[in-house]
C-alpha cells in the first residue's frame, strides 16, 4: 500500500547519505602537505585514534604501526594507507579516517606595508585581493599599484609585480596571478613615503566600505552610509580634480563572485537635469576618468608666452645698447 510518509522519509535518508558523499570528495580534494594537522581514527577500535602533526619531512607517526609517507595524498588516500598498514598488526582493524584539523601547509606570506604581516594560512589558498584583506589591508603609505608576488623555484626566485588598484577599478580581480604555496606578497611603500587614502579594508567593516578612485583629491575607502548617490560619494572624496573627466564615470559592483561595470556620463546627466539619482551600495568603487590632454594646456602656453616675452625683452634691451 502506498505509503507517502514513508517515501518521504527515504528520499530525506537519500538526499542525506549524497550531501556526505559529496562532501567527503570535496574533502578528498585536499592535498596534504607538511606542518598540517590530521586526526586519525579507527572506529573498529577508538583506543587507537589520535592526532598527529606532518613533519617536514612529510611523515607522521602512528603508534601502531610508526613512520608513513603523509603529503602529496588526500585524505581518502593516506586512510587506506593507514588502514592496509594497521590491518598488518591488528586484524580487527580494517578501517581508519583522516581528517585535517589543520590547515598549515597552505600558508602565504604578507609583509611590508600591511596591517597584518605575517604568515596566513588557508584550507585553500584565495585570490591575491583577499589575502591582502585578510591581512587587514595595505597601510596609509602601502603602494597598492606595485604590489609584489615572490615564488621560490627550483631555478631560483620568481617576482611578479601586480597594480591592485587597476584590477579593482577595471573589474578584473580574477585575472590576478593565482598565489601558490610558500608565496611572499610584498606591498611597497609609496612613493616618497606620501600618505593617502589607499585601498585598504578592514576586514571587519569591509561590508561598510566604498571605494572613490582616479581624479578627486582624496582617493581611496570612504565608510559607507545608507542613501548615498554619485555625487555625495565624489563630495567625500574631497571633490574632483581639474583633470576629472566628468564624461567618463565608472561604477564598479559586485554580484556574487563577479562584478559588473556601470558607465556613467555625469557631464550629460547634469546638462539634461535628469531626476533620477544614481545611487552607490555598500563595496561598490567609483572611477573618475581623467582628460585626454591636448598638445599643450592653457598653463603651457601662458608659461612659453612668458618665457618668450622675457627673450624678446631682452632682444631689446641689446638693440638699445
Amino acid at each position: 500500500m502506498y505509503n507517502p510518509t514513508r517515501l518521504t522519509g527515504n528520499v530525506a535518508v537519500m538526499l542525506l547519505a549524497m550531501l556526505i558523499f559529496a562532501g567527503s570528495l570535496l574533502a578528498d580534494e585536499y592535498v596534504i602537505g607538511p606542518n598540517d594537522v590530521l586526526k586519525i581514527s579507527f572506529w573498529q577500535d577508538p583506543e587507537l585514534d589520535q592526532v598527529v602533526a606532518v613533519r617536514q619531512d612529510g611523515k607522521v607517526t602512528l603508534s601502531i604501526i610508526g613512520e608513513i609517507i603523509a603529503t602529496g595524498m588526500t585524505s581518502r588516500e593516506l586512510a587506506d594507507k593507514i588502514g592496509r598498514n594497521v590491518a598488518l598488526y591488528h586484524k580487527q582493524v580494517s578501517q581508519a579516517a583522516v581528517t585535517v584539523v589543520g590547515f598549515n601547509s597552505q600558508i602565504v606570506f604578507v609583509t611590508g606595508q600591511i596591517s597584518e604581516p605575517g604568515k596566513k594560512s588557508f584550507e585553500v589558498i584565495p585570490d591575491l585581493w583577499t589575502v591582502i584583506k585578510e591581512a587587514g589591508g595595505a597601510t596609509e603609505s602601502g603602494d597598492m599599484t606595485r604590489v609584489t608576488i615572490i615564488r621560490s623555484e627550483e631555478n631560483g626566485s620568481e617576482r611578479i609585480t601586480v597594480n591592485i588598484l587597476e584590477a579593482i577599478a577595471t573589474g578584473k580581480v580574477d585575472k590576478l596571478p593565482k598565489l601558490k604555496r610558500g608565496d611572499t606578497v610584498e606591498i611597497p611603500k609609496m612613493a616618497g613615503g606620501v600618505p593617502g587614502r589607499q585601498l585598504t579594508d578592514e576586514f571587519t567593516q569591509r561590508k561598510n566600505l566604498y571605494y572613490v578612485l582616479g581624479q578627486v583629491r582624496m582617493p581611496g575607502k570612504i565608510p559607507y552610509e545608507n542613501g548615498l548617490d554619485i555625487y555625495d560619494a565624489i563630495g567625500s572624496a574631497g571633490g574632483v580634480t581639474v583633470m576629472a573627466d566628468l564624461k567618463n564615470i565608472k561604477i564598479i559592483s559586485k554580484i556574487g563572485d563577479g562584478s559588473t561595470v556601470m558607465k556613467v556620463n555625469l557631464k550629460k546627466y547634469q546638462a539634461e537635469g535628469q531626476a533620477r539619482r544614481i545611487m552607490i551600495k555598500p563595496e561598490d568603487t567609483v572611477l573618475i576618468g581623467e582628460k585626454k590632454q591636448s598638445i599643450l594646456s592653457w598653463s603651457q602656453v601662458r608659461d612659453i608666452a612668458a618665457v618668450a616675452g622675457t627673450i624678446i625683452s631682452f632682444v631689446y634691451l641689446i638693440d638699445r645698447r
